[in-house]
């Protein structure tokens, strides 16, 4: 609970620094080289076992993100962790898996150690994203509430998207964390500059 408290406070400084036009955080940023994925099954009519890829990300990711809602809604500071438990698709899931049927309201459930665990119930539709490369396909994604996790680990990672210039940004942000916890070690990742380096290869190509 007091890490979940931290990280909720850290998020609101975050999003309070002038320029910025939304923040959250996310386990598993994109294009990060770092992944999750776990057996789930879609109840009722779904798959049985599918392996599938996950991430927790916390309210206001997919705006963050610029990733389109398409159906129901974004997670919420009310899907914390004595609530029931939710989670987000993407398109590809929905097709993969249902059949392209609207999957708002759907329960599916994971597996631990080879036997179903954790019942989820979807609550929201996102659009499609590359995630682990560029050059991949679109691949079934699942995001959890990160608010809803009962033993949050001690990283975290903001996603932040400010009109400020770079370094700018980046130095407000090590005044937050300077304040909060001056012996955090902080690590910038710029999302363009992670796009434009994946693209090398066809760069040096076209030229």
């Amino acid at each position: 609970a007091g890490r979940l408290e931290y990280q909720r406070q850290m998020l609101e400084r975050a999003r309070a620094i002038p320029g910025v036009v939304s923040a959250s955080n996310v386990f598993f940023p994109p294009l990060s080289g770092a992944i999750w994925n776990d057996i789930v099954d879609v109840l009722n009519g779904g798959p049985k076992r599918a392996l599938t890829n996950q991430d927790g990300v916390g309210d206001g990711y997919f705006k963050t993100m610029q990733i389109p809602l398409i159906a129901g809604r974004d997670f919420t500071t009310n899907d914390g962790p004595n609530s029931p438990l939710v989670v987000v698709v993407n398109q590809a899931f929905v097709r993969k898996f249902m059949g392209g049927a609207n999957p708002i309201g759907r329960v599916i459930q994971d597996y631990k150690d080879g036997k179903p665990d954790k019942l989820f119930q979807v609550v929201g539709l996102v659009g499609d994203t590359k995630f682990d490369s560029l050059r991949e396909a679109f691949e079934p994604m699942v995001y959890h509430a990160t608010m809803q996790e009962k033993e949050p680990g001690q990283d975290t990672t903001l996603v932040i998207r400010s009109q400020q210039p770079v370094p700018e940004m980046m130095t407000a942000v090590k005044r937050l964390t300077a304040e909060m916890n001056p012996s955090m070690v902080l690590q910038f990742n710029v999302l363009e500059t992670t796009i434009r380096d994946g693209l090398l290869r066809e760069r040096l190509m076209a030229t």
